[in-house]
């Protein structure tokens, strides 16, 4: 069994719905799911309504969107935006492994259309 940290900053359209579906499956499968998310209690009633089987393997936490660059050349502001996100997911997965005692053996963003994978390892380089 592995422990998968799934984070999602946006809380609109389609994105909750892909959190739901990654977290429902990645728990029937048999693994710890530590969720980062802008609305954790409705996530949370949702696994209890859902996923009532495997609430003890999921904890979840809140996320939000780290607040955006304002540096001025679009190419670099993107750059520091994505850095900003990784820190900010790095210090999220630190607090939340501080308070359950369990560290993601991979950290996943379950954006479809934008996906970005991690390991241990990339974090630690942070």
């Amino acid at each position: 069994m592995k422990t998968i940290a799934l984070i999602e900053e946006n809380w609109n359209g389609h994105r909750p719905t892909y959190l739901k579906v990654f977290t429902k499956t990645l728990l029937e499968l048999g693994h710890q799911v530590i969720a980062f998310c802008p609305k954790p209690l409705e996530l949370t009633e949702w696994v209890a309504f859902n996923c009532p089987n495997y609430q003890e393997q999921f904890q979840v936490f809140q996320f939000q969107r780290p607040e955006p660059s304002s540096f001025g050349i679009n190419g670099i502001r993107t750059a520091l935006n994505a850095l900003k996100r990784w820190y900010y997911a790095k210090a999220s997965i630190q607090y939340a492994s501080s308070k359950i005692g369990k560290v993601p053996d991979l950290v996943f963003f379950p954006w479809l259309d934008s996906r970005v994978i991690a390991s241990k390892s990339t974090l630690k380089m942070l």
